[in-house]
């Protein structure tokens, strides 16, 4: 036999041998023809290395930084995610763990290799998706192989779309759409949620309605705040995590990714002083998460948020988040009180803080005409204002209200209703004014109207003064607490900016009645402030 024919037998018995579907990830094609067969297995096309190519960790770049091609294969974190994938998934992570890389990898893969299937990629923003069409899917198409490129071409190439002559085609967005998408990518929903909140709806109403049930949905972002769509969909998705009660194809499986679960998240400690107390936080993150720490990973953490973040390191509890619940509590563009929440919980004001018998309670209220009343409960302890309750509720009179907190047998203080109280309407007892129903249903408790300010951005800028006098009962101002965070500007889409006015939201009639305290208050024995006896000389009609 020649040595012609021995290469030929042996090629045939490899061939053989790959159409049993005997080949693994790390299988090396030695010929076009091994190649084409290589391609009918997905755990090779993704694994390998061999197909696909990506620019390396700084694609987040400048555009005119030239790409640099590397081969992809999956790191450690994807490998997990990859291996617990259901239908419907939902993806929480720190930043630069390479997600959004992966899953567009994943998009391309669908459609150039599965016949007549819409793929779609939403991203936050135009130039955002942009980006990844130009510098992940078409990066990753224009890098394959001449051989394959012939294989599945494509018959049709524009700005945001590629198709494919098996039908199929791939389709990157910043908008909702409709359709019936068999892949769908939503990219940072965080970002969409809180800046977008109508663009958020139309998603979760149109474009996530269309996925068939043997779809495939990826929501991938870090968090934007405890409110929105992706914090509602995280939520639902990890208390089923939790609770490890099976899940179904429609289902939402829920996948958090830490800075920690990044092997390279680590540096040599020598010289980094890490406390008492931060070791501590670290010990705390390891019960709760089952994981271990070392000492290279925690010095990489406090260099990462003493470096990048001195002046915000509650940002590191966004973009390199250790637990699932850290992550919502970042402050975050446009948010009001996020910088004061996330440094009262720093400094643990948020906690075991129960309302002390026999020191006075106030009440500060919003009062809802056709939705919403909100009531703080308040009390002066030494020189710190402890909020020990909140309670809202819509459609019910104000006797509803007083007697939730008569429930509490408490010694009653003052009570703060807001400047509009004469004008609000609520049709109990036929009675012109809150006031007047107020001190009729209890006339011996002493109910004030906070003075009118100019405009509601004083009165956040004077509730900003003396946060840092704030100290919250976790349990009983637990909704509250939440609302606060979650309290926000309006986004104007013209100029792609935040407005000088609150969002009117869900949010806002906490945030309205929590007010009411820096603007009206006056602790006992204590003068009312110069900027009350202004206030009140300075009223005008353009007041909030």
């Amino acid at each position: 036999m020649s040595i012609a024919q021995g290469n030929m037998e042996t090629m045939a018995a490899r061939l053989a041998f790959l159409e049993r579907g005997e080949i693994t990830p790390d299988f090396v094609p030695q010929s076009d023809e091994e190649l084409m067969v290589a391609l009918g297995s997905w755990e090779w096309r993704i694994f390998s290395g061999a197909l696909y190519k990506i620019t390396t960790k700084g694609d987040d770049e400048a555009d005119d930084i030239p790409d640099i091609a590397v081969p992809f294969r999956p790191n450690e974190a994807q490998r997990l995610l990859l291996s617990n994938l259901n239908e419907r998934n939902i993806i929480l992570k720190a930043r630069q763990m390479g997600f959004s890389t992966l899953i567009e990898i994943m998009a391309l893969d669908h459609a150039m290799f599965n016949a007549d299937q819409e793929v779609v990629v939403i991203a936050h923003t135009k130039p955002a998706a942009t980006k990844l069409y130009r510098k992940k899917v078409c990066f990753a198409y224009d890098n394959l192989t001449a051989v394959v490129r012939e294989a599945v071409p494509f018959t049709e190439r524009s700005q945001t779309q590629l198709v494919f002559a098996n039908g199929s085609s791939i389709e990157v967005t910043s908008s909702a759409r409709g359709g019936t998408p068999h892949f769908l990518h939503i990219s940072e929903m965080g970002k969409i949620a809180a800046k977008y909140p109508d663009k958020a709806t139309e998603i979760t109403t149109g474009s996530l309605q269309g996925v068939p049930k043997n779809g495939l949905v990826f929501i991938e972002s870090t968090a934007e705040g405890k409110a929105g769509a992706f914090y509602d969909m995280s939520q639902r998705a990890e208390a089923k995590h939790k609770a490890k009660v099976p899940i179904q194809p429609t289902d939402y499986r829920f996948h958090f990714f830490a800075w920690w679960a990044d092997s390279g998240y680590r540096i040599n400690p020598e010289g980094i002083p890490i406390s008492a107390k931060e070791h501590e936080y670290f010990d705390k993150v390891e019960v709760e998460m089952d994981c271990v720490l070392d000492l290279d990973q925690r010095a990489w953490y406090i260099n990462k948020r003493d470096n990048d973040f001195a002046n915000t390191p509650d940002l590191m509890w966004r973009e390199y988040p250790s637990t699932p619940d850290e992550c919502w509590q970042a402050s975050n563009e446009g948010k009001y009180y996020a910088v004061a929440m996330s440094r009262t919980r720093m400094q643990q004001r948020i906690g075991n803080y129960p309302m002390v018998k026999h020191v006075p309670v106030n009440s500060f209220w919003d009062l809802g005409a056709s939705d919403s009343t909100a009531i703080w409960l308040h009390q002066r302890i030494g020189a710190m204002d402890r909020w020990v309750k909140y309670y809202e509720d819509n459609n019910k009179g104000y006797l509803d209200f007083i007697l939730w907190m008569e429930t509490h047998g408490c010694v009653w203080g003052e009570h703060f209703l807001p400047h509009d109280a004469e004008q609000s309407r609520q049709h109990v007892n036929a009675v012109t004014d809150a006031v007047t129903q107020m001190r009729s249903i209890r006339p011996s408790w002493t109910w004030r109207v906070v003075d009118r300010i100019q405009n509601v951005q004083h009165g956040i800028a004077l509730v900003n003064q003396e946060f840092d006098q704030y100290e919250f009962d976790e349990e009983g101002c637990k909704e509250g607490i939440a609302h606060l965070e979650a309290y926000t500007r309006g986004w104007n889409n013209t100029l792609q900016w935040w407005t000088d006015q609150p969002r009117h939201d869900e949010h806002s009639h906490c945030a309205d009645a929590f007010r009411q305290k820096a603007q009206g208050y006056t602790p006992p024995n204590q003068a009312p402030s110069l900027r009350n006896r202004k206030q009140r000389r300075r009223a005008t009609g353009l007041t909030a």
